[in-house]
């Protein structure tokens, strides 16, 4: 008895967090344009970092196992 309480509480307790999530609200807001240009910016230098940094590790590790230990000089 006590488990079906507590799984109809849940289905309950699911069902309305799912109705208050999906239910339409006016935001009453207001981006100008330079504030979504300010954000694709830091979005694209976020991702643009993020890829050199991926680049860098893959670099270094891949120089340990072929020997080199990721110093580059320049007496070569």
């Amino acid at each position: 008895m006590k488990k079906k309480m507590r799984s109809l509480g849940l289905v309950l307790i699911s069902c309305f967090v799912l109705m208050f999530i999906c239910m339409p609200t006016p935001a009453y807001a207001y981006i100008d344009p330079g504030t979504g240009s300010l954000i694709l910016q830091g979005i694209a230098a976020a991702l643009i970092t993020g890829l050199a940094f991926i680049r860098g590790v893959r670099e270094k590790i891949a120089g340990f196992f072929k020997g080199n230990k990721g110093n580059k000089s320049n007496d070569e």
